[in-house]
């Protein structure tokens, strides 16, 4: 007759999900940190940022772990220069309207 197997570990499966599980939630709130630190920053300190994280990436600096988390946060610069010069972009079209009044 087989023997039942009790099984009181978690198994690798459940046991990596749950690792998974917790990378992602650190993942988010390292995400929200950095989100929340970008809109702190002016244009020209978002550009500098920017500019540093690209060369620590292309002069292999940094691990590749180290280099996701990197392009995520030059993905959010991005974003952030991108609606800042779409502001300022209107502001100039309001501007020249106004003149042309």
């Amino acid at each position: 007759m087989a023997e039942k197997k009790e099984n009181n570990d978690i198994s690798p499966v459940r046991n990596n999900k749950i690792e998974m599980s917790d990378q992602n939630r650190q993942g988010q709130r390292q995400k929200q940190d950095v989100s929340n630190g970008i809109s702190k920053l002016s244009f020209e300190q978002a550009i500098k940022k920017l500019t540093d994280i690209v060369s620590r990436i292309e002069e292999g600096q940094i691990s590749l772990e180290q280099s996701l988390t990197q392009y995520e946060q030059g993905m959010e610069l991005i974003k952030y220069c991108r609606a800042i010069l779409q502001k300022a972009e209107k502001k100039i079209e309001e501007i020249s309207k106004e003149k042309e009044k």
